[in-house]
């Protein structure tokens, strides 16, 4: 007799099922026979050979992989179920051993792939819930306004920012991205306006244009030679300024400087004189 249709029916069906299971398994004796059961069948190269066979069968494992997921959901409805779990899993991650084994299985590229997706199906199918989201979006303010959180997530953040930035495509890409909505600033135009009245060959490249290995300059030369043109704010660069010992921008050149180009730092606070400007300009130009 199979499992009933009716889901209230199927809920009874399961719990007596899951009753029956717990009883049969707290019995040592029937516990002891079903384990010299399995050796016996295992010395068989037959019973192996098929098991094998039925292992590898990919329609099998998928069948097995939803009944699985759905035995779990059901398992998990019970709060004592999901109170066990939590201590048995804080108990396993207490083993240095353990936890070695663990992390090396989620850096795998496949693992990380599969649980990405699964989570991400997973969020998608809670979040239509409005009850679900309204206790997601409570949880994360309390979270929030624990220092102690606010710190491990920045931390955690900034590690992660860290090693994926070690990638120059990801650099590359994601400056890229970040800067194709950017336009010119009300400085940038002025300084390129300058650039146009006195004829020198520059192009705003600011947006995003120009990628030096995940750096990008503000002007570029477009008559062939490499050379640059930053635009430097008082309030974001003059942290830099004292740190190079009042050599503006120096960080910057010698960057630059290893694929070729030479860079003149331009500060907004020279957009106010512009003779003098003018001359910076054109000297860097002949230079």
């Amino acid at each position: 007799m199979g499992a009933p249709k009716d889901p209230e029916k199927y809920k009874i069906f399961v719990e007596k099922d899951r009753q029956a299971s717990i009883e049969f398994w707290s019995d040592p004796k029937n516990k002891e026979k079903q384990t010299q059961r399995l050796i016996k069948q295992w010395k068989d190269p037959e019973f192996r050979a098929k098991i094998e066979k039925t292992y590898q069968d990919p329609e099998w494992k998928k069948k097995r992989a939803k009944q699985a997921k759905k035995k779990m959901e059901e398992l998990f409805l019970d709060p004592a179920v999901r109170k066990l779990w939590s201590e048995r899993s804080k108990e396993q991650r207490k083993d240095p051993k353990y936890m070695e084994a663990l992390e090396a299985g989620l850096a795998n590229p496949d693992v990380i792939k599969v649980r990405s997706e699964n989570a991400r199906a997973q969020m998608l199918k809670q979040w239509q819930d409005p009850e679900f989201r309204k206790a997601m979006v409570e949880k994360t303010k309390r979270q929030w306004k624990d220092p102690e959180f606010q710190r491990l997530r920045v931390k955690t953040a900034r590690k992660q920012m860290l090693k994926l930035w070690e990638d120059s495509e990801y650099r590359e890409r994601t400056v890229k991205r970040l800067l194709t909505i950017r336009s010119p600033n009300k400085k940038e135009l002025l300084l390129a306006s300058i650039l146009h009245e006195l004829d020198l060959p520059y192009e705003f490249v600011g947006d995003g244009k120009l990628i030096i290995d995940g750096r990008n300059p503000d002007f570029t030369n477009v008559d062939g030679q490499k050379k640059l043109i930053e635009l430097y704010g008082e309030h974001f660069h003059r942290e830099e300024k004292a740190e190079n010992g009042g050599d503006e921008g120096k960080a910057r050149k010698d960057f630059f400087q290893r694929y070729g180009y030479q860079t003149l730092i331009v500060w907004e606070r020279e957009l106010e004189n512009k003779e003098t400007l003018i001359k910076k300009l054109i000297e860097f130009e002949k230079d």
